[in-house]
């Protein structure tokens, strides 16, 4: 859909598409790729990175209104009061055990790019649905993993 009922429309449908299976498809095959490419690799890569992808998820979170009436996240929202806070605090300590200046690095990419991607959801959708919500986080592990291979 180009339109906001369109692209919501999209979203209700049960059924994968070719562009879905191809962005997973994309997504695993990057996440894979970053990986072996990481200078520093082991466990705290693979703690790291994850929690740097959740920490983005809050920002659309915190900032976009559900869409629907119903729906898995539904029970969550709104969120606590300091909720945002106390991620990225926990991301910011993590991140700076884990990997020093390169963890805050990568932490502060993840958050300029989930800030653009909520600014794009709200411009076009008007607020978020789990389907973006998943679709952010997806993202953000993905320049979670970039921010990482980030330096020398």
């Amino acid at each position: 859909g180009r339109d906001r009922e369109g692209m919501l429309e999209v979203m209700r449908d049960p059924h994968v598409g070719t562009f879905g299976v191809a962005a997973v498809g994309c997504a695993l095959i990057l996440k894979f790729s970053l990986l072996l490419k990481l200078p520093q690799g082991g466990w705290r890569t693979l703690v790291l990175f994850p929690a740097l992808g959740r920490m983005g998820l809050l920002m659309p979170l915190c900032s976009l209104p559900y869409l629907r009436g119903e729906g898995k996240v539904s029970p969550f929202l709104p969120l606590r009061r300091g909720t945002f806070l106390r991620g990225l605090l926990f991301t910011v300590v993590l991140g700076a055990l884990l990997y020093g200046l390169r963890g805050l690095l990568a932490l502060s990419i993840v958050l300029g790019f989930c800030y653009l991607l909520s600014s794009l959801f709200r411009r076009r959708l008007g607020g978020m649905t789990g389907d973006v919500l998943g679709a952010t986080v997806e993202m953000a592990e993905v320049v979670a993993l970039v921010g990482l291979n980030l330096g020398p």
